[in-house]
């Protein structure tokens, strides 16, 4: 498995933190994934410099993939912010909040979804880019209904970003049924992009792994998952080893939750 794939997520907040983690991702060659949800030249100038490989996430909490067609502007100039600091592809929400849940809306909810969608490959078509639609709200079955319309229609620029906090806090599906369905979008063609801490499955935490042994919370649960979450990350690298994994943590825990997950990866023989 290749270790320099698991990398960073960071957001300017704390500018001299995040300066720290990316001379980090850059002594390690580790992926980066830039959110932009702040104003902050010194970092993006930094992220220019690096020879990291870098993704961004596109400003969720300004707009959606639903809303799309209201702020082609912001997503034009986020898409152009990418491509100045070297960002090959960009991770964005399908929406803001849950959408209907109720089964007689749901055939309605995923032709209108598939529609929008559409939308936002026209629109990652004229400007060249990857969009990766991260699960949020919504189950596998509405993930699954969506990307098989996709693959119908051949889209070319839209991929999906696995949140392992998304899906154990509000998915109502288990780690197992996700990682089959991971491997059946691999399957169809469509990349993918993993979102990796711990949480203990109440609210969407964004836990390191030092945090969540310190809590004692090995999560081991029996809802999510019969392993904890030492042996899920192993069962995701060995599955998809190629893929980009970010690991969403408190910045100033970052560096020191990479070098422990590369800890685990030793002692597992990796």
């Amino acid at each position: 498995m290749n270790i320099n794939n698991i990398g960073f997520k960071i957001v300017d907040k704390d500018e001299d933190i995040v300066i720290e983690i990316l001379q980090e991702a850059g002594r390690k060659n580790a992926p980066v994934e830039v959110g932009l949800y702040g104003e902050s030249q010194r970092v993006r100038a930094f992220c220019t410099k690096l020879n990291s490989p870098l993704n961004i996430h596109f400003n969720h909490i300004a707009y959606s993939l639903m809303d799309i067609d209201k702020h082609k502007d912001i997503f034009f100039q986020e898409i152009k912010i990418a491509k100045n600091i070297g960002a090959d592809y960009g991770i964005h929400h399908m929406a803001k909040y849950p959408m209907t849940g109720q089964y007689g809306y749901q055939d309605r909810l995923i032709k209108e979804v598939i529609n929008r969608m559409q939308s936002v490959e026209n629109l990652s078509l004229e400007a060249d880019f990857e969009v990766y639609i991260e699960n949020t709200f919504e189950s596998i079955s509405f993930y699954r209904k969506v990307f098989y319309g996709l693959k119908e229609r051949q889209t070319k620029k839209l991929n999906f970003c696995f949140d392992i906090g998304h899906a154990k806090v509000w998915s109502g599906d288990n780690f197992r049924s996700w990682i089959e369905f991971l491997t059946e979008l691999k399957s169809l063609g469509f990349k993918l992009h993993l979102h990796l801490h711990a949480n203990r499955g109440l609210i969407d935490e964004h836990l390191s792994l030092i945090e969540a042994n310190k809590m004692g919370y090995e999560g081991k649960d029996g809802v999510f998952s019969d392993l904890n979450y030492e042996q899920m990350f192993l069962e995701i690298f060995d599955k998809f080893p190629d893929e980009r994994k970010i690991f969403e943590v408190k910045p100033n825990l970052a560096v020191e939750n990479r070098n422990h997950i590369l800890a685990i990866l030793k002692n597992n023989n990796y």
